[in-house]
Order: structure tokens, then C-alpha cells, then sequence
């Protein structure tokens, strides 16, 4: 798959994922669990930094690249995390869970319950970093210098599916998909119990 990765190549990679490994490496958690860890870079780049990890992805074929990582202390398992079976089979707490550019596959509702169902294990004390494509980013032109999008209206509602190409610095195209969220609909996503103590930036 082009999204098996073992360096930054991905604009993303030089953006938010970039930003995301920095404050995983300055919270230094003891659990981690990353809902849709793909390949598990974000479990390599931050190896060293957390006391055991687990990565759950809906692909065996990244899971297999994940696991041919050999990290220590990191399990990476099948799941969907739209099924609440995949949550009942975890043991928390965890004392950070990230969710870093998976929701865009869900649409509103699933993301919205999928992350409080992830909360439920969450260490008292823990948090949970979530990233999505920037409401704006299916705008994005045709001759972009980072994405292209298949643009087939000029205005994209909730849930609407956009599918676009996203160029990397060695030069691959990588297919990249996302159900349109608005920020009414990203916020709504933060569960209630975090809303006055989040943290929301634009990367």
C-alpha cells in the first residue's frame, strides 16, 4: 500500500502528524491506545515514549505492516471501531487515546459514538487527541500544490462522501477520502466532558 511508510513523505506528516508526535513524546503516557493506527507510525515515531501500546485497524494488510515493526510492548489488532465489540474486547484504562485522521472514514453519528465509546476508557486524568481533514481542505482546487479533490458540487453537506489524491514528497499519489464534517459537526464530536478543557487547532 502507498501508506506504508517508514519516514515523513505525506504532507500530513509534516503538519499535524508532526505537531501530534511532538506533545505524545512531551506527555510521555503509559497506555496508549490509536484508533485506526494503520501501518503504525505513529506507534514507531513515538516508541520510547509510552509503557505499552495498542493500535486497532480495520486492515489486516497495515496491521501486518504494523506488527513486522517489532516494537516492543505494542499490540495492534483487528477492529472497526464503528462495532462496540471492538471497545468490548479492550482492557483500559488508557491515559491517551488518538484518534489521528480516521474519523474522516466515519460519518457523524458513528465518529460522535465511536469517541465516547473510547472515552469510557479513559484513565480519569486522560486525554484524547483527535485529528480530522479541515472542513475547507474538498474546497481545495484541482491544481493544488498538496491535494486534488474530485469536486462534483459546489457545496458539500454533513456526511456527504468526498475522494481526492494527496501528493507526497517522493513523489506517490495517495488516495485519500473523507465523509464531509462541518465544524458544527467536529465539535459535536468532542464528548460533553471535555467541552470547556479542549484544545482545537488548526494544523
Amino acid at each position: 500500500s502507498p501508506w506504508e511508510r517508514q519516514e515523513a513523505d505525506a504532507v500530513s506528516d509534516f503538519s499535524a502528524r508532526r505537531s501530534i508526535i511532538s506533545d505524545i513524546r512531551a506527555l510521555k503516557p503509559s497506555a496508549v491506545l490509536d484508533l485506526g493506527c494503520g501501518e503504525g507510525y505513529i506507534a514507531a515515531s513515538t516508541a520510547g515514549y509510552w509503557e505499552s501500546f495498542v493500535g486497532i485497524d480495520h486492515s489486516e494488510k497495515m496491521l501486518l505492516s504494523a506488527r513486522n515493526r517489532h516494537l516492543p510492548n505494542a499490540e495492534f489488532a483487528l477492529g472497526d471501531i464503528r462495532q462496540p465489540s471492538t471497545f468490548a474486547n479492550l482492557q483500559g484504562p488508557f491515559d491517551l487515546i488518538t484518534s489521528i485522521f480516521s474519523l474522516n472514514y466515519l460519518k457523524v453519528e458513528e465518529a460522535r459514538t465511536s469517541i465516547q465509546r473510547a472515552v469510557d476508557l479513559l484513565a480519569d486524568d486522560g486525554r484524547i487527541i483527535i485529528t480530522h481533514p479541515h472542513p475547507f481542505i474538498t474546497f481545495e482546487k484541482n491544481n493544488s500544490e498538496h491535494f486534488s479533490w474530485e469536486t462534483v458540487s459546489s457545496y458539500f453537506f454533513s456526511d456527504y462522501w468526498c475522494q481526492g489524491q494527496m501528493n507526497t514528497i517522493s513523489g506517490k499519489s495517495l488516495a485519500v477520502g473523507s465523509f464531509h464534517k462541518t465544524f458544527e459537526d467536529l465539535l459535536s464530536i468532542i464528548p460533553s466532558c471535555f467541552l470547556g478543557r479542549s484544545k482545537v487547532e488548526e494544523l
